[in-house]
């Protein structure tokens, strides 16, 4: 688990991004760029996939899908990623 404070490049961008309710997709992330999100120090990742996980006004979270190769996700990655939050914030939103 990985904790967002504002205030940081990291925190901000996650944070908009989940209140939002948006996504974010990376294709091709330059090496020398850094990480958005670190989570270690072996974080290599080039393609990224990030979609926030809502009901209603609720920001629960978000769901992240990376690669180690560029333009590794289309489309349909996407809209599964989507599909998957959306029946995660759904099930959230029952207890």
């Amino acid at each position: 688990t990985t904790v967002f404070a504002r205030g940081t490049p990291g925190g901000d961008t996650a944070l908009d991004l989940v209140t939002a309710g948006a996504q974010l997709v990376l294709d091709d992330r330059p090496a020398d760029q850094p990480d958005l999100w670190r989570l270690d120090d072996t974080a290599a990742y080039r393609s990224l996939v990030v979609v926030a996980v809502t009901v209603g006004n609720v920001a629960h979270g978000m769901i992240t899908l990376d690669a180690l190769e560029p333009d590794c996700f289309d489309d349909d990655d996407v809209a599964l990623v989507r599909l998957m939050a959306g029946l995660l914030g759904a099930a959230m939103g029952v207890r």
